[in-house]
């Protein structure tokens, strides 16, 4: 686990995105940072009806699949391949178009994530600063600004698959308590939004310093 350092004020972190974390289709614009796979445009809908997403997958916890319709006698055909990015335990994956012209790109860019999940754990959230710890159906990932919570299945509202929670620490309350049977329940706020994790007590040996370290960072923010 790599350690949080003092947060930079803000406007100064350098930007991580270069040609080659970035991908763009007509549609579709994807990023990666070494760690999040983050997909903004349209997602197609119920009955082919296209809506406007912005969906976040952590390397650790996501899968991707693709489906090729075209023909080896048709090389000309214009339909485009279904481009599904989604979570364990998500009832289902979010669906996005590719034109055939515009996949070859997309498959280069997705290389690269496929290969950081065959990456080391621990050598990934060096590389992209970030703070981790992983319970049995939840990744936690600090970036020394950002809390994101990212879980096998969001059990709150729609069951979209890239759904994460974030919270900048500006503006993050922290309330912990351990409840009759030794569960540890975690109240995340910022005011007009809140969220409850739940964890069992093997699992605060190291949730508990990790949310220490958040803690620490909120109250540098909030001073």
């Amino acid at each position: 686990m790599s350690p949080v350092s003092e947060p930079p004020a803000y406007g100064t972190a350098p930007s991580r995105r270069s040609a080659r974390d970035m991908a763009q289709t007509r549609q579709l614009v994807l990023t990666f940072d070494g760690q999040v796979l983050e997909v903004f445009g349209w997602t197609l809908g119920s009955a082919d009806r296209p809506m406007v997403s912005s969906a976040r997958f952590h390397v650790d916890n996501m899968y991707w699949t693709v489906d090729e319709p075209w023909s080896p006698d048709d090389p000309e055909s214009l339909q485009p391949c279904l481009l599904t990015l989604g979570i364990p335990g998500s009832l289902a994956g979010d669906t996005y178009s590719v034109d055939r012209d515009e996949w070859p790109d997309v498959e280069a860019f997705l290389s690269q994530v496929t290969d950081a999940v065959m990456a080391d754990e621990s050598s990934r959230s060096v590389a992209a600063g970030w703070d981790e710890v992983r319970t049995r159906d939840t990744l936690l990932a600090f970036d020394g600004r950002i809390l994101e919570v990212f879980r096998d299945r969001l059990t709150n509202g729609p069951d979209y698959a890239g759904d994460s929670l974030r919270f900048h620490v500006a503006r993050l309350i922290l309330k912990e308590r351990q409840d009759r049977k030794g569960q540890h329940r975690v109240r995340l706020e910022t005011g007009i939004s809140s969220a409850t994790l739940r964890f069992e007590d093997d699992e605060w040996t190291t949730v508990g310093p990790f949310l220490s370290r958040v803690a620490a960072a909120a109250a540098r923010f909030q001073r």
